[in-house]
C-alpha cells in the first residue's frame, strides 16, 4: 500500500467522515422508527362486562322474617301470645288447685273424698273463665300469625323465583348484546394489531437491511486501511481531519502525528469521543471539535425531516417508501459511496 500525501489523506477522511454520517443518521432512524412504531402500537380494548345469571333463590326463613318489618312484627306478637296464653294457662290450673286445698284446709268436708270433689268442682266451674277464654284466644292467635308468616315466606320464595326467571332472561339478553359488542371491539382490535406488527416489522427490516447495505459500503472503504481501527469513528475522523486541514499536523503517525495529538486531548477532556454524549451536549464541543459539531448539525437536520415524516405514519398500514425524506437519505447515501469509491481509485 502506498504513503498517502497529506492532501490525499485529508481527502481520504472527508469521504470517510461523509459514510460514518450517514451512518450515525441510519441508527438515529432506527431507533426513532422502533420508538414511535411501539408508541402507536393498538391499546388492549375496553371490553364491555358480562352479567352473570342469577343462582337459585337460597333465603332461609328465618333470614326472610329478620328482613322485613310486616314478617318481624307478626312474629314478635305470635311470640308474645302464645307466652300469654302459656300463662293463662298455667294460672287457671294454680287457680283450681287453690281451690281445692282450701277446701280441706278448712275442715269444711271430713266426711267423705266425694264430698270433697263436689265442692271443688263447684268451686272450679265458677273460677275466672275470662282467663282461659283469653288464653285460647291468644293460643289461636299465636298459631295465626305463625301460620301467616309461613305462608307469606313461600309465596315470597316462589315470587322470587319468578322474578329469578324473568331477571335471568333479561341477563341472558344483555350477555348477547354485550358479547356481540366484544367480539365486534376484539376483532377490529386483533386486525390493527395485525396490520400494525406487520408494518413495524416490514419497516424495521428495511431499515436494517439499508444499514447493513452501508455497513457493507464502509467496511470496503476502510479495506485500504489507510487509517487505523481505533480511529475509525466519527468522533476520531472529524478530530483527526480538523488536525491536518488546520495544520496543527502534517501526518497521521508519528510523535507529532494526528494520532498522538488526538490522544493527547483525549486523556486531557479537550475532547469528546462518546457519540452520546455529544448528542447531549452538542453545542460543548463546537470550540474544540468544530468539524464534529457541523457534521452533527447536518445529521440533526436530517433525522428532523425523517422524523417528522415518521410521525405521519399515522395508520396501521403502510411502506417507508412513502417518506420523500428517507428516499432522499438513500440517494445522499448511495452518492456519497460512489464518490468515496472513485476517490479510491485516484489513489
Amino acid at each position: 500500500m502506498a504513503e498517502l500525501t497529506k492532501n490525499q489523506t485529508i481527502g481520504y477522511l472527508q469521504h470517510a467522515i461523509e459514510l460514518e454520517s450517514k451512518m450515525v443518521v441510519m441508527d438515529e432512524v432506527i431507533d426513532q422508527f422502533t420508538a414511535k412504531q411501539d408508541a402507536r402500537k393498538p391499546a388492549a380494548p375496553s371490553l364491555k362486562s358480562v352479567p352473570s345469571e342469577m343462582g337459585d333463590y337460597h333465603e332461609s326463613y328465618w333470614t326472610f322474617i329478620k328482613g322485613r318489618y310486616l314478617n318481624l312484627f307478626l312474629f314478635v306478637f305470635a311470640g308474645i301470645f302464645l307466652l300469654i296464653a302459656v300463662i293463662g294457662f298455667i294460672s287457671n290450673a294454680s287457680y283450681y288447685g287453690s281451690k281445692e286445698y282450701q277446701l280441706k284446709a278448712h275442715n269444711w268436708s271430713v266426711v267423705s273424698g266425694e264430698d270433697i270433689s263436689a265442692y271443688s268442682n263447684s268451686y272450679a266451674n265458677s273460677g275466672p273463665k275470662s282467663v282461659q277464654t283469653l288464653s285460647w284466644i291468644m293460643l289461636i292467635a299465636a298459631i295465626t300469625m305463625i301460620i301467616i308468616t309461613i305462608v307469606l315466606y313461600k309465596k315470597h320464595l316462589k315470587e322470587s323465583d319468578f322474578s329469578r326467571i324473568r331477571k335471568n332472561a333479561e341477563i341472558r339478553k344483555e350477555r348477547q348484546k354485550a358479547q356481540q359488542s366484544n367480539d365486534v371491539t376484539l376483532s377490529k382490535y386483533n386486525t390493527d394489531l395485525n396490520a400494525w406488527a406487520t408494518s413495524r416489522n416490514n419497516g424495521l427490516a428495511s431499515l436494517n437491511k439499508n444499514k447493513a447495505a452501508l455497513q457493507r459500503m464502509i467496511d470496503k472503504y476502510y479495506e485500504a486501511d489507510y487509517v487505523f481501527p481505533k480511529y475509525r469513528n466519527l468522533s476520531a475522523l472529524t478530530s483527526i481531519y480538523e488536525y491536518l486541514s488546520s495544520g496543527r499536523c502534517d501526518e497521521l503517525t508519528g510523535p507529532n502525528g494526528a494520532y498522538n495529538l488526538y490522544e493527547s486531548e483525549l486523556r486531557q477532556n479537550l475532547i469528546i469521543a462518546q457519540l452520546s454524549i455529544i448528542i447531549a451536549n452538542l453545542e460543548q464541543i463546537r470550540q474544540n471539535q468544530y468539524t464534529l459539531y457541523q457534521e452533527m448539525t447536518k445529521i440533526n437536520a436530517t433525522t428532523r425531516k425523517i422524523s417528522a415524516q415518521l410521525d405521519t405514519l399515522t395508520s396501521y398500514t403502510y411502506t417507508l417508501a412513502e417518506l420523500t425524506a428517507l428516499n432522499t437519505f438513500y440517494s445522499g447515501v448511495n452518492a456519497a459511496n460512489t464518490a468515496a469509491v472513485a476517490y479510491l481509485g485516484t489513489l
